[in-house]
């Protein structure tokens, strides 16, 4: 199967995760209200920064290191899920000592008993880890229908479990966070299955090499971190200093520009990443990673384009006229989503050329641009501030890597504007899915 097509097969199934997402948040924002699907974005920041700061990354060296065929897969797996017992179980440990610091502070601006919530969250923390190590285990092998099945269990056993226990037996709150373990739990049951018929287990404690990959993961690792709080770090400071119902705007306006955005870089990146790695032909590795910005960029701004025209409807369809102050922070944050998103194919290729190191270099200084702005701006403005501060920054970032990368392969930027070709080859892939579909002749 060609590079296109496996990217478009993964391309369709964010369409469906995407739809499943979009439904279960609606579903969810209606039946909680804007104060407790503020809070429920509170609580989710838990595993979500749980992951930033204790994931280290080592599933995604396996990419690279199997790649370069140093390790066997039985081996590596095995490393993989040690480090992800260890490190979440210590994470968990870590959060339960500083547990009434962190309560304190997390839920100071409600007066809703999270406290049962608060550890039914901590769960999702080593299902979280474990769950990624196969998702790279079948990168590695760009297995996409088991990768394909993988996030869909996921995804549909996760929001089915979640809708039931919320809106047929009331549970809240509760019973999506239940729904997600749940969801979790099967999705690692199927890859350890499919992944255990082709090779088992074996314990590995080649320290050398286990080295090597501390390494190679530890510029992952702190890009990730800086690359988390890029992403994330006005959620953070939305929950720590406005009301849960802002906290609700502004986390539903990122949700959904993110999920609108990403999911023609995740279907390219996901496999750019494991070309780059396995090829040894610069030239190539170069073209197909700039191609690959431009096609994601010309697709992201299409779909952004018709979400601006309707997002009004969208959010009265889907959520109800008390979701309607999404709408000016969302339309502030979707330019920066379509720059951030259409560049996360350069971060596959710095991660494909063993240049991790470039991530981290490259990100520090928007993200001290963002925190500045949040700074200056939240106080007076609100979610609108953290916005802004949001936009400001994915812009910067995304320049910055594309400077970098020119400067990396001699490329000029010129190379990276949308041409006629890129409209071509896009009409054209269209047009040979529609035939196949048996849509036009």
């Amino acid at each position: 199967m060609s590079f296109s097509k496996k990217a478009f097969s993964l391309f369709q199934i964010d369409v469906v995760l995407f739809a499943t997402s979009i439904i279960t948040g609606a579903v969810i924002a209606r039946e909680l209200g804007p104060d407790l699907r503020g809070l429920y974005a509170i609580i989710l920041l838990i595993p979500s920064y749980a992951e930033a700061f204790g994931r280290i990354k080592f599933d995604v060296a396996s990419v690279y290191f199997l790649g370069k065929k140093i390790i066997a897969l039985g081996e590596m797996l095995f490393i993989l899920n040690l480090l992800a017992i260890f490190t979440s179980v210590t994470l968990i440990a870590i959060f339960l000592w500083q547990y009434d610091w962190i309560y304190l502070h997390l839920y100071r601006n409600t007066t809703v008993d999270a406290h049962l919530l608060t550890y039914t969250v901590l769960c999702l923390i080593p299902l979280q880890f474990i769950s990624l190590n196969y998702i790279y285990i079948f990168v590695f092998q760009e297995d996409v229908k088991s990768y394909n099945l993988m996030l869909l269990l996921k995804a549909l056993i996760g929001s089915f479990t979640g809708l039931v226990l919320l809106v047929l037996y009331d549970w809240g709150i509760l019973g999506v966070l239940i729904g997600s373990i749940s969801g979790l739990f099967f999705s690692i049951i199927y890859g350890f299955i499919k992944i255990s018929r082709k090779e088992k287990m074996i314990p590995f404690f080649n320290f050398p090499v286990i080295l090597e990959m501390i390494k190679y993961g530890s510029q992952h690792y702190i890009a990730g971190i800086i690359g988390h709080l890029q992403l994330h770090l006005t959620n953070l400071l939305s929950a720590l200093y406005l009301l849960p119902s802002q906290v609700a705007f502004f986390s539903m306006a990122k949700g959904q520009g993110e999920l609108l955005t990403r999911m023609v870089p995740n279907a390219v990146g996901t496999l750019l990443f494991s070309k780059i790695s396995k090829s040894k032909n610069n030239r190539y590795k170069n073209n197909i990673t700039v191609q690959s910005f431009r096609i994601t960029f010309l697709i992201i701004a299409i779909i952004s384009l018709f979400a601006i025209l309707f997002i009004k409807s969208i959010v009265l369809v889907l959520y109800g006229g008390e979701y309607l102050p999404m709408i000016r922070p969302f339309l502030i944050i979707l330019p920066g989503y379509i720059l951030l998103q259409s560049t996360s194919v350069i971060n596959s290729y710095f991660g494909g050329i063993g240049r991790p190191d470039l991530l981290p270099k490259i990100s520090i200084l928007p993200l001290i641009i963002q925190v500045a702005i949040a700074a200056i701006l939240m106080p007076t403005l609100g979610i609108f501030g953290a916005a802004l501060s949001f936009l400001i920054s994915s812009v910067s970032l995304s320049i910055i890597k594309i400077l970098v990368f020119c400067r990396l392969t001699k490329f000029n930027i010129s190379s990276f504007l949308i041409n006629r070709d890129d409209i071509d080859v896009l009409l054209q892939f269209i047009k040979e899915k529609l035939n196949t579909k048996g849509i036009i002749n």
